[in-house]
């Protein structure tokens, strides 16, 4: 009885992948797109930020001590940061701040930090947001 009431929910409140969002299958959590997304794993170059593997860096000079990126800024992830930052899907930033937490235990679990900040923004976009 509970299932079947849950379908019928989903009539009304369709399910939704919990990264980018998209209207999903019940038995699913995320979609074909958001399922192939390559997280970034291992190290990481300290100018681009990408994996050691694919880095074509010729330069040598570290622009930060150290970073922290679940995904790449790339594919659905771009749809998903503009969907939660412009367009007010507030249900996608906790599945996003799971990952972003996870990504930070794995790769920093025994820092102890000073400060955790974010990417300014323009004072358009900030007055666009509210």
């Amino acid at each position: 009885m509970k299932e079947w009431l849950m379908k019928i929910s989903y009539l009304f409140f369709p399910k939704r992948c919990e990264i980018c969002g998209e209207v999903i299958c019940l038995d699913e959590t995320k979609c074909e797109k958001c399922l192939s997304l390559h997280k970034i794993t291992g190290e990481t170059c300290r100018k681009c930020g990408k994996e050691l593997l694919y880095c074509t860096c010729s330069s040598t000079k570290a622009e930060y001590r150290a970073f922290c990126a679940v995904y790449y800024y790339k594919d659905n992830i771009v749809t998903t940061l503009h969907r939660l930052k412009d367009y007010g899907y507030r249900e996608l930033a906790d599945n996003m701040g799971r990952e972003i937490s996870e990504c930070v235990k794995e790769r920093f679990g025994s820092v102890q930090f000073d400060v955790v900040t974010y990417v300014p923004m323009t004072r358009k976009k900030q007055s666009k947001r509210g």
